[in-house]
């Protein structure tokens, strides 16, 4: 009976009606935990819809699509979504769950590889969200468990100004696996996007590109 309730009480709290009181709840206890590391995700969620709701972008672009709950979170804010994911059964899965949207674009294979080809059709700033590393279990690996070092570099050589990338799991980012430290990160950011802001909220790191674009 409990059990059946728990379900039931999880499943109308995600319903759209209940969603924002959700998020704020969530994010409430949350804090009153101590905020520990890492954060639920959808805290993750509202803190990104926190950053569309100051700078209203077009295209949010994803690397590391997993179960799709990100791309749902988005979905309703923004005109057009692509994400990237290498695992060939977690990529039919969400193929399966966001058919006949056409405002979602779901791409397979290597973020890495796949990413300059996304930037080359785009022609105005975006939002990223780039958690595309390797979690282990049906999860897909390259070369290195993360994939930022080669996303940040096609994003670096990127001509449009303003974007927001933000990249989950700042606690891995301690020079080992594909992961730069956190201190090499600010300053490689820093030296190709001069003016650039760089920091760190609920494990999140924040690249605001580009001084005059750069968020609060």
């Amino acid at each position: 009976m409990i059990a059946g309730l728990q379900r039931w009480w999880r499943r109308v709290s995600i319903a759209p009606p209940l969603l924002a009181l959700t998020r704020k709840r969530i994010a409430f206890q949350w804090r009153l935990r101590g905020s520990p590391v890492p954060p639920p995700h959808i805290v993750k969620q509202d803190i990104l819809l926190r950053y569309q709701q100051q700078r209203r972008f077009r295209t949010f672009v994803e690397t590391g699509t997993f179960t799709g709950e990100m791309v749902a979170a988005m979905r309703p804010h923004f005109e057009r979504l692509i994400s990237i994911e290498m695992a060939p059964a977690i990529y039919e899965a969400a193929k399966g769950r966001f058919a006949g949207d056409a405002r979602v674009h779901l791409l397979l294979g290597d973020s890495g590889s796949l990413l300059p080809g996304v930037l080359a059709a785009l022609d105005h700033a975006a939002l990223f969200w780039l958690d595309g590393h390797y979690m282990g279990g049906a999860t897909a690996r390259a070369d290195l468990d993360s994939p930022v070092k080669a996303e940040l570099t096609s994003l670096f050589r990127h001509p449009v100004r303003g974007h927001l990338v933000l990249i989950d799991d700042a606690r891995l980012f301690t020079g080992t696996a594909g992961y730069p430290t956190l201190d090499d990160l600010r300053a490689w950011v820093r030296r190709e996007r001069p003016g650039s802001r760089v920091d760190v909220e609920a494990d999140i790191i924040r690249c605001a590109f580009d001084a005059a674009d750069a968020v609060s």
